[in-house]
């Protein structure tokens, strides 16, 4: 039979291994929970960012260029694809906005490698950008596209995000699809 020792030595190497997996347990769940704060954190930065100047502004201008020329547009798409992509170019050119465009291009580029790094929380920058970025990508697609002649995956961010579908589970998974900046090992 076993000493009362060699009982208590067995019970605390087992208490030691419960605490030790208990404590780990708890610890992974205090780095998750601190990443996703963290990820949350640099998401409201980035919408902050995105409604102060000088993106507020670039998107102010273009919305004020665009907005008298609503009909012009309208005809535009009645004349097809082609006449309506050569309007658009056109027009950013013309009207001293093509910068702005690049500007907030550029913007959902980032967050989309903020997104795909998981530096930003993917729910939120679907609550906060899915809307600005559909109708922006609506109006800058024929810029976009003349560009990726030359830069096949430029504007892409802008793309997949107004692209997104609400019934989509696995968001993250598209969005970040090809991604050099998306982890493969996460755990979280």
């Amino acid at each position: 039979m076993a000493s009362f020792r060699e009982w208590t030595t067995t019970i605390a190497a087992w208490a030691t291994i419960v605490s030790i997996i208990v404590g780990g347990a708890w610890g992974l769940a205090q780095f998750n929970e601190n990443a996703r704060s963290a990820r949350v954190k640099e998401t409201i930065d980035y919408s902050e960012h995105f409604y102060m100047p000088p993106l507020s502004k670039s998107l102010s201008r273009i919305v004020k260029h665009w907005e008298p020329l609503s009909e012009d547009l309208k005809k535009q798409q009645e004349a097809g694809d082609q006449a309506l992509a050569q309007y658009v170019i056109s027009e950013f050119a013309a009207g001293d906005i093509e910068e702005d465009a690049w500007l907030l291009i550029n913007f959902f580029e980032r967050l989309k490698i903020c997104t795909c790094s998981r530096l930003c929380e993917d729910t939120l920058v679907v609550k906060f950008f899915k809307k600005p970025a559909y109708d922006f990508w609506g109006l800058a697609f024929p810029l976009i596209s003349e560009r990726r002649s030359s830069e096949p995956e430029f504007g892409e961010g802008l793309e997949r995000l107004a692209r997104y579908h609400a019934d989509d589970p696995d968001f993250s998974t598209r969005y970040c699809a090809d991604n050099p900046h998306r982890r493969w090992f996460s755990l979280f």
